[in-house]
C-alpha cells in the first residue's frame, strides 16, 4: 500500500516531468490516477485538481468531520469512515475494492498505517 504523502510525491513529480500527464491529471484526474497509481477512485467521491500560479496560492486543508453536514451519501461515509478506504493503495485493474473488514490489511488509516 501507498502512503498519502507517497502518493503526492509521485503525483507531483510526474506532474512536473510530463506535460501530458500535467494535462491529463487536470482535464480527467481519475484516468491520470488510475494510470500512474493503479487504483480507482469511487464515483461518489468528487476529485479536483489545482494549480498555482504566480498570482493564485492554493491551500488545501484536511476534512474537518466537524462539518460532515449529510453532504456524503452514508456508502460514501461507510467507504471513507474512519480512513478506512485508502485510494492511494496500490491495485490492478482486476483488483475490486474489499468491503470494509478491519482484520484485512488491506483497509488501513489513510495515509497509511492504523
Amino acid at each position: 500500500m501507498i502512503a498519502h504523502d507517497e502518493a503526492l510525491r509521485r503525483i507531483i513529480a510526474r506532474a512536473q516531468e510530463d506535460t501530458g500527464f500535467r494535462d491529463q491529471l487536470k482535464a480527467e484526474p481519475r484516468a491520470a490516477l488510475n494510470a500512474l497509481l493503479g487504483i480507482e477512485i469511487p464515483s461518489v467521491m468528487t476529485v479536483s485538481v489545482l494549480e498555482d500560479t504566480p498570482t493564485h496560492l492554493h491551500i488545501v486543508l484536511p476534512a474537518d468531520d466537524r462539518l460532515n453536514d449529510g453532504a456524503l451519501e452514508d456508502e460514501a461515509l461507510e467507504m471513507v469512515a474512519g480512513g478506512a478506504w485508502n485510494p492511494f493503495e496500490e491495485r490492478t485493474m482486476d483488483s475490486p475494492l474489499p468491503p470494509p473488514d478491519a482484520g484485512d490489511p488491506r483497509w488501513s488509516t489513510f495515509g497509511g498505517g492504523s
